[in-house]
């Protein structure tokens, strides 16, 4: 997504505040530099009245259109819901909003964590968290959840 997609949509129907809600990209072929969109997905956040449904936890590794459609359907609506209605809910999956390094390790603090992070196993361990280096890679890592914070050794 880009801001110019987003405001020429808005322009092509005579609404500057038109509500622009989209699907994050699942996890389809992991390792094949789809964080690249991903990224740029998320800074398309930062034009007003957006929102996205994260999918990256519902989604099929070996089909970009993965088949929980209900499960992205119920992510879109919960942001229309809480951004046009005014429902006060949890609208988004976790999204970071600070990172800081010490040594080898990253801490990354998150927003909208609802009543806590939480593996999809159980445990406090993340994986396939993936962080972008100085040097312009990216690189696929494992994680511990401490509260709303994710620290990960790099």
């Amino acid at each position: 997504m880009h801001e110019t997609l987003i405001t020429s949509w808005r322009d092509l129907w005579s609404e500057p505040d038109l509500p622009f809600y989209f699907v994050q990209l699942a996890n389809y072929n992991p390792g094949n530099r789809w964080e690249l969109l991903r990224e740029a997905q998320t800074q398309s956040l930062a034009v007003p009245n957006t929102g996205m449904a994260l999918t990256i936890d519902i989604g099929d590794t070996d089909d970009i259109h993965p088949r929980n459609k209900q499960g992205t359907a119920t992510r879109l609506a919960a942001i229309a819901l809480a951004k046009v209605y005014g429902q006060n809910r949890i609208y988004s999956g976790p999204q970071l909003n600070a990172a800081f390094t010490d040594g080898a390790t990253v801490t990354m603090n998150f927003d909208h964590v609802g009543s806590g992070l939480v593996s999809t196993d159980g445990t406090a361990t993340v994986k396939g968290v993936e962080l972008q280096g100085q040097n312009g890679e990216w690189y696929n890592v494992s994680g511990k959840i401490e509260g709303n914070t994710v620290m990960v050794r790099v």
